[in-house]
């Protein structure tokens, strides 16, 4: 949902404005200030979160499941991983079916990425596109979600 694969994902840094869109990946890979930053100041992640469009419900979910649980080190730490990954990983084509679910509201990930990842899948690919939605489809649009996956999974032959 949202995030192409890595090549797509580079690819699209350079021909649009999805750097700009995509600060937030930069600064999560520091270490230890976005932790003390979002500890000390908790109202920011939360106006950042809101402005993404994420529900207040599931903001509250984000400081109970992700920071008061003690799991926000690890949540960034997939962030901070990204560049250990290595050009191969980079273009390396994903080889099985792909349903890219992209929301027409989604203020982190342009369409230009979601356009760009058919390059890099050489499995079956379809793009589907959930108006109105934010970034965060899975609180949003649960139920359109799971009719795209099922649909999905439904149409690969046994």
């Amino acid at each position: 949902m949202s995030g192409p694969p890595p090549g797509a994902s580079v690819g699209r840094l350079l021909r649009s404005d999805q750097l700009a869109r995509s600060y937030y990946m930069g600064l999560f890979q520091l270490p230890v200030l976005p932790e003390r930053l979002m500890l000390a100041r908790p109202e920011l992640l939360d106006r950042v979160l809101a402005g993404t469009g994420m529900p207040p419900d599931a903001i509250a979910r984000v400081h109970s499941e992700i920071v008061d649980s003690g799991a926000l080190t690890g949540s960034l730490n997939w962030y901070r991983a990204l560049l250990l990954a290595g050009p191969r990983a980079l273009s390396a084509p994903v080889r099985v079916p792909v349903t890219h679910v992209w929301s027409s509201a989604d203020t982190a990930l342009t369409r230009r990425g979601a356009e760009l990842t058919e390059r890099y899948v050489t499995g079956d690919y379809r793009l589907e596109v959930i108006e109105g939605a934010s970034h965060w489809l899975p609180e949003e649009r649960p139920h359109e979600l799971a009719e795209i996956i099922v649909e999905r999974i439904e149409s690969v032959p046994k």
